[in-house]
């Protein structure tokens, strides 16, 4: 009886320690916007993305861009921030409950091709795998369209916004 619950504890003990943070790898293996996560004074992981953007340029459009040349132009220049509990964009900020709002998944670069019918390498982007990242707005803003809602993570000083079609660099301005 002794040895078995000696064994259960062991197993115990060793399952809460495999549990515990894990350094990111130094090679992301490809994998644009990797460090999707970042340390804070205390200790608390935050997305990479969470902070102040500005959009720096048109970077390209799929063939089924819905935006008139006019619309394209004056995204450039526009802001954008992305925290725990809000999102603005447009002068339009959306507040949530924290951890409610940001939904990330990796895609390839085959499936994005697949989604938008470009390339990553024809946005600048040699990536074999994409951080994508959704905010998810309920409401009647849901169905608009708010720039910035939808992006990929390059790395930790700069974003790809896609919009209707359109494609975007957006650089952090903290």
């Amino acid at each position: 009886m002794k040895i078995c619950l000696s064994v259960w504890l062991v197993s115990i003990a060793l399952l809460l320690s495999s549990c515990g943070a894990r350094p990111a790898p130094a090679d992301s293996g490809g994998l644009s916007g990797a460090a999707s996560s970042q340390g804070d004074a205390s200790g608390n992981l935050t997305p990479s993305y969470f902070g102040d953007w500005k959009v720096t340029a048109l970077l390209g459009t799929a063939p089924a861009c819905a935006m008139s040349q006019e619309e394209l132009d004056a995204c450039v220049g526009l802001t954008v921030s992305y925290e725990a509990d809000r999102f603005t964009a447009e002068g339009l900020t959306c507040e949530f409950v924290p951890g409610t709002a940001y939904s990330e998944n990796i895609i390839t670069a085959e499936e994005f091709t697949a989604a938008c019918q470009l390339e990553p390498s024809e946005l600048g982007v040699s990536a074999s795998m994409l951080l994508h990242v959704t905010v998810g707005i309920q409401g009647n803003i849901g169905q608009n369209r708010l720039l910035g809602r939808d992006f990929f993570v390059l790395d930790g000083a700069s974003l790809f916004i896609y919009c209707d079609g359109a494609f975007f660099r957006a650089e952090r301005t903290e």
